[in-house]
């Protein structure tokens, strides 16, 4: 049985269950994978993982369990747990159900025959060489490879029903001397594209410039992030501070407020729900919310349009070139004066 009839199965059982509406995904991957620290390999396996999650919908009532069981019994059980966190569960206003199909065409996995097949042991002569380029420079490499198949798919009550393998690699090279360090990563659905010579060559380049840091009184500073780090803070922004989730709290802890009411509030016999006043945010399923998004929501969306790009800058093919050595810029230069026209308005 393949996998996407197994997810089929698990849409019948629930709606079975008494379920309105079922979505259930599945996500599975196989990856090779060696860890390197001192210049010397510490762990090389294959790692499995397994999950599959059921979301349910009781009118617009939503509960979801998971499972790493892809077994008939299991995925039943996960659907029996989700139809009771559902039915225990708040109304999600302006629900309309999970995905419905479309005409919109699949788009062909990124899938590389040769890194599917690649084990945890195809990358000892890379790490090898890198071991070597890095003694050069009197340094130490830790870091990490990681190859192997990635298996999505999806089945929904109304009818989607898709899946797709994708292949995946990732080197991460870290360069260490004491307290000096320098960091380089690549990631492709193919191995073969990344270079790994060149990130190795760009954290050893790091590492040595760092090292003789001198110590700074503390004070304001300007500060230009490297592209990897930029990708990972815009990253941890979307998930946690930029989830618009107080918007959506604010809507179902309050009651709605009259238009020309200054205040209103609502009790019960142990807890008082939160004062809504007109300048509380609407609730997205309001006429008012709909013309118009919230800062939050303007703001989760330029960070997922902004994080690809970021990750596609930091993982662009980079040329084995000579690093120049670090110059000071005074304040007086063009250089620097042009950064803080562009990057540092003045305040009012």
């Amino acid at each position: 049985m393949s996998t996407v009839e197994r997810l089929e199965d698990a849409v019948a059982a629930a709606r079975r269950l008494g379920a309105s509406d079922v979505e259930v995904s599945h996500f599975a991957r196989t990856l090779g994978t060696a860890r390197f620290a001192n210049s010397t390999v510490t762990q090389s396996g294959v790692i499995e993982e397994r999950t599959t999650r059921v979301r349910v919908a009781v009118g617009e009532r939503i509960g979801a369990a998971t499972t790493s069981g892809l077994d008939a019994e299991a995925l039943a059980e996960a659907a029996a747990q989700a139809l009771e966190a559902a039915r225990g569960s708040p109304a999600t206003t302006g629900f309309r159900g999970f995905a419905r199909p479309d005409e919109a065409p699949a788009r062909p996995p990124a899938f590389d025959a040769a890194t599917a097949a690649l084990g945890p042991g195809d990358g000892a002569d890379v790490l090898s060489r890198l071991f070597a380029r890095a003694k050069g420079d009197g340094l130490l490499l830790a870091g990490s490879i990681e190859t192997g198949p990635r298996t999505r798919a999806v089945v929904t009550a109304a009818g989607v029903s898709r899946e797709q393998t994708t292949t995946e690699a990732q080197l991460t090279v870290i360069a260490l001397d004491g307290p000096a360090s320098g960091y380089a990563v690549g990631f492709s659905p193919a191995a073969a594209r990344i270079d790994a010579d060149v990130l190795a060559d760009e954290a050893c380049a790091t590492a040595v410039r760092a090292r003789d840091a001198i110590e700074l009184e503390p004070g304001a500073f300007d500060v230009v992030l490297a592209p990897a780090a930029v990708a990972e803070l815009l990253e941890w922004l979307v998930i946690g501070s930029f989830s618009a989730r107080a918007v959506l709290d604010a809507c179902r802890s309050s009651p709605a407020a009259p238009a020309r009411s200054s205040a209103t509030s609502a009790s019960s016999s142990s807890t008082t729900s939160p004062t809504r006043t007109p300048t509380s945010p609407p609730c997205p399923s309001t006429p008012r919310a709909r013309r118009g998004r919230s800062w939050s929501q303007t703001t989760v969306r330029y960070l997922c349009w902004l994080l690809p790009w970021a990750r596609a800058w930091d993982q662009r093919p980079r040329r084995r070139t000579p690093h120049p050595t670090p110059q000071t810029l005074s304040p007086e230069s063009e250089l620097n004066q042009e950064f803080h026209r562009t990057f540092m308005p003045p305040t009012r």
